[in-house]
């Protein structure tokens, strides 16, 4: 298992055919650990052999069989792929939809944006990284509804994501610099805050007259309006095209998944 990983990442294509064969063995770990492995090595050669694995007992071999052939772009594995997102395991849905929508499935969004609301965190989080990942403008509106999720990995993955996402983002993050909950808030101006510190866009224009009225309404003592504020300056500064400024004192300590939010677990 250990070595099929280590063959992966050093990307040593000399002992493809014994991989091959090792997606027989009997233990679901070996085989999933191999499949992850034949993509990473680019075994195209070894695409017939992942697309049989989709078919396996073990969701863990299904879901890295799944991941292998979108990293190896074989689109002769869409049909396959397509019936996997009907899938009894969310993680392997995860694992196909993510690999169909790097082939330019535009049907598997709506499947990666239905598993960020999963009951499951792990699946949230799988859901979001394929996101993170993918980094689709249709991506925008489940990655900010995970800013609410009541766990705080979920959350930092979610922030991430909307950082990279860029410009399809800032409508939606503009609105909830009007959240009732002032967490969310902090999120919403410390994405558009690194937005700019990172690659200011036009877009982030847009931000200015809610960050304004915010940073005026949440007390003075508080982080969330140090938050606002240190957007606020961010965005004029990149505007004007000047850096922004790193965020300062308590708002930089505080770490996104340790907002508070109602129902945090």
């Amino acid at each position: 298992m250990h070595a099929a990983e280590a063959l992966g990442q050093l990307g040593d294509p000399r002992p493809l055919p014994g991989l091959r064969r090792a997606l027989r063995d009997p233990d679901p770990a070996v085989r999933g650990h191999v499949a992850r492995a034949l993509g990473r090595l680019g075994d195209l050669l070894g695409a017939a052999a992942l697309m049989a694995a989709l078919d396996d007992r073990s969701p863990f071999v299904r879901a890295e069989a799944a991941g292998a052939l979108g990293v190896l772009e074989c689109r002769s594995a869409t049909p396959s792929l397509r019936d996997l997102l009907e899938d009894s395991s969310p993680l392997v849905r995860v694992s196909a939809a993510t690999s169909l929508a790097s082939l330019g499935e535009s049907n598997a969004l709506p499947v990666l944006a239905e598993l960020c609301r999963d009951g499951d965190p792990t699946v949230r989080l799988a859901a979001i990284r394929a996101f993170r990942v993918l980094r689709a403008a249709d991506s925008a509106a489940p990655l900010l509804a995970a800013l609410h999720d009541p766990i705080g990995a979920v959350r930092g993955q979610a922030f991430e994501a909307l950082v990279l996402l860029g410009e399809p983002a800032i409508p939606g993050l503009c609105r909830l610099l009007g959240d009732p909950t002032p967490a969310v808030q902090v999120l919403a101006a410390r994405i558009l805050h690194d937005m700019a510190a990172v690659n200011p866009v036009v877009g982030l224009r847009a931000a200015l007259p809610r960050l304004r009225q915010g940073s005026r309404k949440l007390l003075e003592d508080s982080e969330y309006r140090a938050a606002l504020r240190a957007a606020l300056d961010a965005i004029e500064r990149a505007t004007e095209g000047r850096a922004a400024l790193p965020l300062a004192g308590d708002v930089a300590r505080l770490p996104v998944q340790a907002l508070p939010i109602p129902g945090d677990g």
